[in-house]
């Protein structure tokens, strides 16, 4: 059994004590002026010395003995296998193909086997290690964006806020199985609606999944991506048929005229909610930063803008057509063509541009400086052009909101292998 740091110290104590007794106690030697005498020492200490080397050349000399024999054992070894699989092309054939399969097993099946391991199984279907990382990959890009997924250890240990001890690591792992939840939920209200992947639907995600890969930058960077985030294609299909599938059952069930449409009452709350929160605006906007960099412009720039914004107020409110202005001068919508019109509910918009227009009336035309550019904006009368916009959102609430109660009859099993999950 070990010691204890405390038994460590009382022994080393103990040692220290007892050399220190011995040496205080020892006798030292007087020394001997005898000529005779100390020749008489050197000559036993050489012949020691002599007979200390003599052992230890043998020694030396048996291991090297030994080890010449292990080696000429192994070469004698090695040229009989050589000598066999010349004379036997069978053998040599069979010798490989073992190599090549041993490695085939390290390498390829083996990575394969770990990924396909079953996690979690939620209303009788198994979803594996590559299915959870496939939604890890997911759930991390609507979070933290396209180019925020690989995570760095750093983040993945922090707590997700002051009031909770849950890390984000803790945090997207249960964020990810909601998603496969979710995604269950999906397929089983898809089987109760005997919804299926039509052929179009099929040659549609053909296409979307050919779209992908082109824009990651072809085939080996799919391959990458996929190998990267621990999944594979398998599982990205499973994924995006099972998006598919949500497609279709909000086209069958819950969109304009379907069963689960929204009713009279649920479109007239919309209507209500989009009238308090919604606001259409026309801009100008002059850049006051590089639009690459995001770096303030020069002083003399910003001095410039800042008279030709005033020039250009100057003749909106003198009664020139906005849209004119608009085409003219402003850098965000040269390109564009009208309608310029902008709609946007609280909280889209910097906080300046949302304070500017509540203290405009319909029709009048202010000025505003961000921290981005300088914005003169005409504000418009709102209008229906986006009340079908909120009808959808309305829409497909409705229907999370069921596929979340439909969550309630999912039985759900955790294997042993999902607490043995990475999450990275």
């Amino acid at each position: 059994m070990a010691n204890t740091k405390k038994e460590n110290e009382v022994i080393s104590s103990k040692t220290r004590s007892t050399r220190k007794t011995k040496e205080n106690t020892e006798v030292k030697p007087k020394k001997r002026s005898n000529a005779k005498t100390s020749g008489a020492k050197k000559t036993v200490k050489s012949s020691k010395a002599k007979t200390n080397n003599s052992k230890q050349q043998k020694t030396t000399k048996r291991l090297i003995e030994k080890k010449n024999k292990n080696n000429k054992g192994l070469v004698k070894m090695y040229k009989k296998i050589t000598k066999t699989i010349k004379e036997n092309k069978f053998i040599s054939i069979a010798i490989l193909t073992a190599v090549v399969v041993s490695l085939t097993l390290l390498f390829v099946i083996m990575p394969i086997v770990s990924k396909n391991k079953v996690v979690i199984t939620i209303d009788g279907s198994d979803y594996t290690s590559s299915d959870f990382m496939i939604y890890l990959y997911s759930v991390k890009y609507n979070h933290f964006g396209e180019d925020n997924t690989d995570l760095p250890e750093a983040t993945l240990n922090t707590q997700v806020d002051s009031t909770s001890d849950m890390t984000i690591r803790e945090y997207l792992k249960e964020k990810t199985v909601e998603e496969i939840k979710i995604a269950a939920s999906v397929n089983r209200i898809a089987k109760e609606n005997n919804i299926t992947l039509t052929d179009e639907a099929l040659k549609e995600l053909e296409e979307e999944k050919e779209e992908y890969i082109n824009n990651l930058g072809g085939e080996s960077a799919f391959k990458k991506f996929l190998k990267k985030n621990n999944t594979t294609e398998e599982s990205y299909d499973k994924m995006a048929k099972t998006d598919k599938l949500y497609k279709l059952i909000y086209d069958a069930l819950y969109s304009e005229g379907k069963v689960n449409d929204l009713t009279d009452e649920e479109k007239e709350e919309a209507r209500s909610e989009y009238y308090a929160n919604y606001k259409k605006i026309k801009q100008i906007v002059l850049a006051t930063v590089d639009s690459t960099t995001k770096e303030s412009l020069s002083e003399t720039t910003i001095n410039q803008k800042e008279a030709l914004a005033k020039a250009i107020l100057e003749e909106a409110q003198s009664g020139v057509n906005f849209d004119d202005l608009i085409k003219k001068y402003s850098e965000d919508a040269v390109a564009k063509e009208p309608p310029y019109d902008m709609y946007y509910q609280n909280g889209d918009l910097l906080e300046e541009i949302e304070g500017m227009v509540d203290n405009l009336n319909t029709g009048d035309i202010g000025e505003v400086k961000t921290k981005y550019a300088i914005h003169i904006i005409q504000r418009q009368e709102l209008d229906d052009a986006k009340l079908s916009v909120v009808y959808e959102k309305k829409r497909e609430e409705k229907l999370l909101k069921n596929v979340s109660e439909s969550l309630e009859k999912i039985s759900i099993i955790y294997q042993n292998a999902f607490e043995k999950l990475k999450i990275k």
